[in-house]
């Protein structure tokens, strides 16, 4: 493979969004409001893309569309997440943005979209920080512009190169989902056959929510320091605070379980309740907390955006077993999702490596590295 040496600093002009935009390149702008309620009133087969990470942005599908043309999209409210889009017929939200190539004789479509996405590699979009029109202006600035057939050439190679990387996180992804769908298994089995032989305890019977005197906000979390903070989010520990006043000291393991996320946690240790939402729960005497935890995963309730759930929660319930019987079915339990937690970390590794892998390649393709 030849070196891409017509992307090198010293033989390569660099240009900004702003700079393509200034000389009529290329346009910027926005999407435009589409709630569910419009997909309903309006049902069709044209999709809908949105400020979404997962699922290639598509948020629904619509029987209107805004766009029959070749485009980068990019998500302004979910972190700047950049999109190619192919001629088809489609929307864009307003929380999305777009660029359109005006002038095709000197710029790739497909080129830009893998310049900007590796400088967006290279800067940190949030919620906070939103990745607006007038902000990405003065982000981007720094895009080789080769001439169109080299930019071609560059393309050609990093889809090559992705169309391999793509086939090898399909295959990581499809065993990291058998991975948990293994123990998810075994947790509705050993739950099933319970039910099968015992009565049925009602969730006001085997536990109680907690109310914590602190509920910090999510911006107050700290990087690092003295206590955990448990919230709904994903991860066990959101992050650290320092003062013990708000510390909820538990005389036993209790259960977190997020109101908007879904999201369960087995809690064993004293710490800080994080952002409204996170709601703590306390087994009754009888039950243990392992139990209850594998037990309400086992109802697994599907979160429907960002409402609340927890009166979701509240339908779901429990065999009676005695504790001997509970330990029993949690010590099992606890060995199987080792296990499956083993590999699905291993093939979590293999998705990160493979995601780090494809940020070197747009390294190498725009500093003339890769050969």
């Amino acid at each position: 493979m030849s070196t891409l040496g017509a992307v090198e600093r010293a033989e390569c002009p660099t240009i900004g969004i702003a700079g393509l935009e200034a000389t009529g390149v290329i346009q910027l702008g926005r999407g435009k409001v589409i709630s569910k309620g419009d997909l309903a009133s309006t049902p069709g087969r044209y999709p809908v893309y949105s400020s979404a990470k997962e699922n290639d942005g598509k948020f629904g599908e619509y029987g209107l569309f805004m766009f029959d043309e070749e485009l980068i999209s990019w998500s302004v409210d979910g972190g700047g997440a950049l999109f190619h889009r192919p001629k088809h017929r489609f929307s864009i939200t307003n929380v999305g943005g777009f660029i359109r190539i005006l002038k095709p004789e000197r710029i790739f479509c497909r080129y830009l979209y893998f310049a900007l996405s590796h400088l967006h590699s290279q800067v940190k979009f949030d919620w906070v920080r939103k990745a607006h029109p007038s902000v990405i202006r003065n982000v981007y600035t720094d895009i080789p512009l080769p001439n169109l057939d080299e930019q071609k050439r560059i393309v050609s190679v990093l889809d090559e190169a992705f169309a391999a990387l793509d086939r090898a996180r399909a295959n990581a992804e499809e065993n990291l989902r058998a991975a948990r769908d293994l123990f998810h298994a075994e947790l509705q089995r050993q739950f099933g056959s319970a039910r099968e032989d015992a009565d049925v305890l009602p969730f006001e019977s085997i536990c109680e929510p907690l109310t914590p005197t602190v509920k910090l906000k999510r911006q107050d979390y700290l990087d690092e320091g003295t206590y955990p903070v448990v919230s709904q989010e994903a991860d066990l520990i959101s992050g650290y605070w320092n003062d013990p006043s708000a510390v909820m000291s538990i005389e036993g393991p209790v259960v977190v379980f997020g109101d908007h996320t879904c999201c369960l946690k087995y809690v064993d240790f004293d710490f800080v309740v994080g952002a409204d939402g996170t709601k703590v729960l306390r087994p009754f005497e009888g039950v243990a907390a392992k139990f209850l935890y594998y037990g309400l995963r086992s109802q697994p309730i599907q979160q429907t955006g960002y409402a609340r759930h927890f009166k979701l929660l509240r339908e779901t319930s429990l065999p009676k077993l005695s504790i001997q019987e509970q330990r029993r079915i949690t010590e099992h339990l606890d060995e199987m999702d080792t296990e499956s937690g083993k590999l699905a970390k291993a093939y979590e590794g293999k998705l990160t490596d493979i995601a780090a892998l494809r940020q070197s390649l747009l390294q190498a393709a725009f500093s003339g590295q890769l050969t």
